[in-house]
């Protein structure tokens, strides 16, 4: 056992969570009798092995009692601990803690929720550094309490192990008292409210990218029901649809002119356990006319979506990726570590949140998933609504009698205090040797853009998404020569077969039981980047994110990048010094990952390359492969 990977601990605004990873010895089925005398004493019997796994399981169980209840945090202790938080302090003090301050400041602080704001966990130093020891013990004698704590144990167990480990929790935690500070409440958290949509600018030298975010924010609320359950999944619909019509924006070019933006996509998740945030973003180039195409385009986007929603051949899609998600996950095995994640929201949402079992929750949104319509998804889409963006917004367009503002549509869900949106620019600055900033922006210029930008999409409002329909195959028909195999010899000493097929290729292939839902391959043959000249060498450089955006075979770009998402495959070229080759991995598509490798090694020769790029003639393809 290691301290980081088997012990260790983690604190947030709500919650401190302690974490043991102990190792068991195998369950031993051996008998003495079945072992060669010779070697019986040194072969544990299966009465041995039992004891150790429960005498290891009762000392885990009894270091999480000290941990809880027996905390010496003697004056020696926290001054040695001092060093140890301020170092931390200062290895987390960068560019990500400063824009994490301000956007909290703004978002928080500014939104009558300055208790989140002020309360970052690792502390401020004249805080960790100068504080009386005392104050720690008071606090750990007020707060470490029975009906303040949860006790998670996941494992292997057999029915004799679950009763030791149910009887050492009860005989080791069952004593435990509040002490003298029974019944102290728990402090009430305020989550922000904004009455009006916000702009947010962050700044700082040492950001790397420049980026335009729209966030909606709105209260958290889960159940352990089956509607919620349903809830979840049209919201992970909804994502992979905004998802797919940002990446289709990303690959278009129009000769010399590209997209407004260089990569853009989704994200839904909370922000603290109560609120929640998704946020559309989009990277573009650090200058002005980039910020203000990449905003009109994510503007133009939530305008189409919510005037004319998506189309059935998206939502297929959509739900096909997920599927093949679900469907994946289920095939693997549970992993301790997120069973006992699921455990502790389960715990700190108040058994509100599901908790029926990784195989129950799959099985139910694999179910779920077939069933919902377009309808619903367009309908949730409502709530993304920038018509009204600029307006009083903090109640959803709602005034606090219910009547609905002039201009705003009707909201999907009731009346939200929490609920406002946000506008933010993130890029870096350069300062001056005079000390001023450069390409600086401030919250009334962004205004500005986003005021003028609006206007401009609502006076020429988008029209629907076309429909391009589900391309399922790359390989409309197959060769016309099949190959055979030549022939077939085993390699024991590394437990793979080698197999020699007609076209001269050599196929070693091995089976692992580490990941049994995971199949990986690599092919390659002599002749590598020392044998190219510097243009065929920029060439080769370029074939993936060519074929990535013209696409493959019969496939465009879009096309390609819907199908490889929903196979959950990746095929890409490799160069070396001294040879090539093609490798990639794919969750059980095996025949779909090697006609993609077919097409790929083939049709990326004839991509569409610019005129000014077209590529010389390429080495051949792999002759000798191993999988």
């Amino acid at each position: 056992m290691q301290y980081g990977s088997c012990l260790n601990a983690h604190t947030n605004q709500e919650e401190t969570v302690y974490k043991l990873s102990v190792p068991l010895p195998p369950k031993s089925e051996a008998k003495v009798d079945d072992v060669a005398h010779d070697f019986a004493s040194e072969v544990p019997s299966s009465t041995e092995s039992a004891a150790e796994r429960q005498g290891r399981l009762s000392m885990a169980i009894n270091v999480l009692n000290e941990w809880a209840t027996g905390m010496r945090i003697s004056d020696e202790d926290v001054e040695t601990e001092r060093r140890v938080i301020e170092e931390e302090w200062r290895g987390k003090n960068g560019v990500s803690r400063r824009i994490l301050h301000k956007y909290w400041d703004a978002v928080f602080a500014k939104g009558g929720a300055g208790l989140i704001a002020e309360r970052f966990p690792i502390g401020l130093p004249e805080v960790f550094m100068k504080c009386d020891p005392q104050l720690i013990r008071d606090f750990y004698r007020k707060w470490y309490r029975p009906e303040l704590m949860a006790v998670v144990v996941v494992g292997d167990f057999d029915q004799d192990e679950q009763e030791h480990v149910l009887e050492a929790i009860r005989s080791t935690f069952g004593c435990m008292t509040n002490g003298s500070a029974e019944g102290a409440p728990l402090p009430i958290v305020e989550l922000p409210r904004h009455p009006n949509d916000l702009v947010l600018v962050l700044e700082d030298a040492e950001l790397t990218q420049t980026s335009v975010s729209l966030e909606f924010f709105e209260k958290l609320s889960v159940a352990n029901t089956l509607s919620h359950l349903r809830s979840d999944v049209i919201k992970r619909l909804f994502t992979t649809l905004v998802d797919q019509r940002l990446g289709a924006i990303s690959r278009q070019c129009d000769g010399d002119k590209a997209g407004p933006f260089l990569g853009a996509g989704i994200a839904c998740r909370p922000v603290v356990p109560d609120l929640n945030c998704t946020t559309i973003n989009a990277i573009c180039k650090d200058d002005s006319t980039s910020i203000a195409r990449a905003l009109e385009a994510l503007l133009e986007e939530c305008t189409r979506a919510v005037a004319h929603g998506f189309t059935p051949s998206e939502l297929q899609m959509a739900k096909l990726k997920w599927k093949s998600a679900f469907s994946l996950q289920l095939a693997q095995e549970a992993n301790a570590t997120d069973v006992v994640e699921d455990a502790r929201q389960f715990f700190t949402r108040g058994h509100a949140t599901p908790f029926a079992g990784q195989a129950v929750e799959l099985t139910s949104c694999l179910e779920l998933t077939d069933g919902i319509t377009l309808e619903e998804v367009n309908g949730y889409c409502k709530s993304f609504s920038v018509a009204t963006m600029g307006n009083v917004y903090g109640t959803g367009g709602v005034s606090a009698d219910g009547e609905v503002a002039a201009g705003a549509s009707t909201p999907i869900v009731p009346a939200d205090p929490h609920r406002f949106r946000q506008v933010t620019l993130q890029h870096p600055i350069t300062k001056a040797l005079d000390g001023t900033i450069e390409g600086g922006w401030t919250e009334e210029s962004l205004r500005s853009l986003l005021e003028k930008t609006l206007e401009k999409v609502r006076s020429a409002p988008p029209t629907p998404w076309a429909d391009l329909g589900i391309k399922e195959s790359l390989m409309t028909t197959p060769p016309s020569t099949p190959g055979r195999v030549v022939s077939i010899t085993p390699l024991p000493k590394i437990e793979a077969t080698e197999v020699e097929l007609s076209n001269g290729i050599v196929i070693a292939f091995q089976r692992s039981t580490r990941r049994k839902e995971h199949i990986a391959f690599q092919g390659f043959a002599l002749g590598g980047s020392s044998e190219l000249s510097e243009y065929e060498e920029t060439a080769f450089c370029m074939i993936d994110e060519v074929a990535g955006l013209s696409g493959l075979g019969e496939l465009n770009g879009d096309a390609l990048a819907n199908l490889t998402s929903t196979w959950q495959t990746r095929v890409n070229t490799q160069r070396h010094t001294y040879h090539r080759g093609i490798g990639g991995s794919c969750p059980a598509a095996v025949s779909s990952t090697l006609t993609l490798a077919r097409v790929d090694s083939r049709g990326s020769q004839t991509a569409h390359f610019p005129p000014a790029l077209t590529p010389p003639t390429l080495p051949p393809t792999p002759s000798t492969s191993t999988a």
